[in-house]
């Protein structure tokens, strides 16, 4: 592989699908995957520990205590991550997803990074999933159990996206203007991108965004994960699953009123 292309995480009690994710991303060719375990988070050792090409460090051994505790603090790892961590390392290309979230690309990784060498950033579009009606967590893959888009996320996060960066091309960390935005990106096809997006483009490298997986794991991340990035609720659930009934849900998972 000629060019080093990192995805990097910011994690935290991910033990439930954090090796289909991983297995998946080094399947797909990415030179190394660096996560990055929160505080009050189970500990991932044991699985990383399976992997070659899969490096785990705590928030606290490059976030200040400060830090920690600022709900921007993904961003902060994503300004360490350009300024700090990749120029040590020699590192041409990082990628900040989330654990929901898998890279997908038509072409190999090497030719991605040979294609847009000459760019600073790349837009990668999200392409949204819900729970599917899927109301307990069942065996299966992501893309085997969560096979249809979901358009009711459209209007809710048009412009959307995470944006692979360019190391030696880049503005450094003052190009970071949000999670989803950098300064002067592209998208795929080679065009500036504007602040709002009219429409998604699902070729060449996209993003799938499994937003909400099963009833049963919303649960789950509502009571062991809610601190890690947005505050969602009970109710955010039925309104990105529109087809779904909260009735049906507490019949089969036994559930008192939520």
């Amino acid at each position: 592989m000629k060019h080093s292309f990192y995805i990097y995480s910011m994690i935290k009690n991910e033990r439930l699908y954090l090796e289909e994710w991983i297995a998946w991303h080094l399947k797909l060719g990415v030179t190394k995957i660096l996560l990055i375990e929160d505080n009050g988070s189970e500990s991932h050792k044991d699985i990383v520990d399976k992997f070659e090409n899969v490096q785990l460090i705590k928030v606290s051994d490059i976030l200040t205590p400060e830090q920690q505790k600022d709900s921007f603090r993904q961003r902060t790892i994503v300004k360490w991550f350009i300024d700090v961590y990749a120029p040590e390392m020699g590192i041409e290309w990082g990628l900040f997803i989330d654990t929901d979230e898998y890279l997908n690309m038509e072409c190999s990784i090497d030719d991605f990074c040979e294609q847009y060498k000459f760019y600073g950033a790349v837009l990668l579009y999200w392409r949204c999933y819900n729970a599917n009606g899927h109301y307990m967590r069942e065996n299966g893959t992501h893309q085997e159990l969560y096979k249809d888009d979901c358009s009711v996320f459209v209007p809710k996060i048009r412009g959307n996206s995470k944006y692979a960066v360019n190391i030696k091309r880049c503005h450094g960390s003052k190009g970071v203007l949000s999670l989803h935005r950098y300064y002067r990106n592209v998208d795929v096809f080679k065009h500036a991108v504007s602040r709002w997006i009219d429409d998604f483009i699902y070729e060449i490298a996209w993003i799938d965004h499994f937003m909400c997986r099963s009833y049963e794991d919303w649960l789950y991340k509502l009571k062991y994960r809610r601190n890690l990035n947005a505050m969602r609720d009970d109710s955010t659930f039925w309104e990105w699953n529109p087809g779904m009934s909260k009735e049906i849900a507490g019949k089969i998972l036994n559930l008192t009123e939520k």
